[in-house]
């Protein structure tokens, strides 16, 4: 007999039920509990974007007193005034510091913000980045500066070369 978990974590806008077979989380879904996306609609969460996400996370500085930790924005999302209206389309951004880092009422919000917009790029949804981008042009555009050491840092964190396409990050 198979020894079968489930644990249910809400991490912002999002319920991620994640199924452990025999101790290792294999199966992840994610249920958008918006009224943008029909709810209980399933989604996949693959592990490329969580580690992506936790690689960003620690090149920003994800500790206390910094602007990260400060705005609740492990990515350090900025707010792209005037091209696009107030992202209320991310669930609990509540407003902007004064270098237009977005500012989100926790951090399970700001993450789940994250991970959507790296979905969007490897999903050839964004208007900015898609997924024949190598991790150098996807942080030529995302970082504010360093954007060489913060891809090959990156790419160590994913185990790639930073010349690697987002399209074939496994």
């Amino acid at each position: 007999m198979k020894l079968i978990n489930i644990l249910l974590v809400m991490i912002g806008g999002y319920y991620i039920l994640k199924i452990n077979k025999q101790a290792d989380f294999i199966d992840q879904f994610l249920y958008p509990v918006t009224s943008e996306i029909p709810l209980l609609k399933e989604y996949m969460i693959p592990n490329k974007y969580l580690t992506l996400a936790d690689a960003i996370q620690n090149f920003e500085g994800w500790y206390p007193g910094s602007r990260s930790y400060r705005n609740n924005n492990p990515g350090n999302m900025r707010w792209n005034f005037p091209v696009n209206p107030f992202p209320s389309k991310w669930i609990g951004a509540i407003g902007v510091d004064e270098t237009n880092h977005v500012i989100f009422d926790t951090y399970a919000n700001g993450r789940s913000a994250l991970i959507y917009q790296i979905s969007l790029a490897f999903d050839n949804k964004s208007s900015i980045y898609n997924n024949k981008m190598t991790l150098y042009e996807f942080f030529e555009k995302y970082a504010e500066g360093n954007q060489k050491q913060y891809a090959e840092y990156v790419a160590k964190q994913l185990g790639v070369p930073a010349t690697t396409q987002l399209s074939q990050i496994v």
